[in-house]
């Protein structure tokens, strides 16, 4: 667990996946499989995944950080 740290640029575009690609990606998948309409409710999951995606990846990486552990 204890390799080379990524650069902040690496954590943003992977904390801009984590919010961003879940939502898109619920919204499509629930439209394909229902109606247009349904694309918002399908967003709305997926921004809910998205964000407890984000604040566990946050999370692991601070506990990577923490020298106590």
């Amino acid at each position: 667990m204890n390799g080379p740290r990524k650069s902040m640029d690496v954590f943003a575009v992977e904390m801009l996946g984590l919010l961003l690609l879940p939502p898109l990606a619920m919204g499509a998948f629930l439209a394909v499989l229902g109606e247009p309409s349904d694309f918002l409710p399908g967003f709305g999951i997926g921004l809910v995944v998205g964000v407890g995606a984000a604040k566990l990846r946050n999370e692991i990486r601070g506990v990577r950080e923490d020298p106590d552990s």
